[in-house]
């Protein structure tokens, strides 16, 4: 039988709080924003995302391949009136609708990688031009050093395949935003408490 951590209604919300009309996990967030938690399957370590749990104590089994999406576009909620199934295609063409079928990343020094400013790009161009075909970039190891970064970025900089966008550019619209549940109340046995305001 394996252990599933989470799987009291009680101890799974107690990690959760009210954020709006979301129902935020604050436990461990992965890489992409969504709750995340580990648990023992057949004594292997098995990382388990929070919404789908959320949907498993209050809606029941999730269909075997379906995927669990949000209408909120907020990772980080498990609140079950945001959440429905859906297959991948379904999951697809709901970010397609929402995002105008574009997606934009965050560009220049918006992006929350970014080392550099746009000054500073502009320095390290006209240092290094753009090489023609076969030329070598010379002296990048000085000016990796200058910059606190790595030679390979200076690269990647000079021959524009890094920072190609200038700064009126940068600019990412905001992107529509499914129409939040009335409620947290459900059909099925257990509903999600109304936590304290985050």
């Amino acid at each position: 039988m394996p252990q599933r951590y989470f799987s009291n209604p009680e101890t799974f919300w107690s990690k959760t709080v009210r954020r709006g009309e979301c129902q935020e996990w604050i436990g461990t967030i992965d890489r992409k924003g969504y709750g995340v938690f580990e648990e023992r399957v057949d004594g292997n370590r098995h990382v388990a995302l929070a919404h789908r749990r959320a949907y498993e104590l209050t809606t029941g089994a999730i269909p075997p391949g379906m995927l669990i999406c949000h209408k909120c576009d907020n990772p980080p909620c498990v609140n079950p009136a945001h959440l429905f199934v859906g297959s991948h295609k379904d999951n697809t063409r709901d970010m397609l609708e929402k995002w105008r079928g574009v997606h934009r990343p965050l560009r220049g020094e918006n992006h929350g990688m970014a080392r550099l400013t746009w000054e500073e790009i502009q320095e390290i161009r006209a240092t290094h031009p753009q090489p023609l075909p076969g030329e070598k970039l010379v002296g990048i190891r000085v000016t990796a050093a200058k910059y606190g970064v790595t030679r390979q970025l200076i690269r990647l900089i000079a021959t524009y395949r890094l920072w190609k966008y200038p700064p009126e550019e940068w600019h990412v619209e905001p992107y529509a935003i499914g129409t939040p549940g009335p409620s947290f109340a459900i059909t099925g046995a257990i509903t999600c408490p109304q936590s304290q305001q985050g």
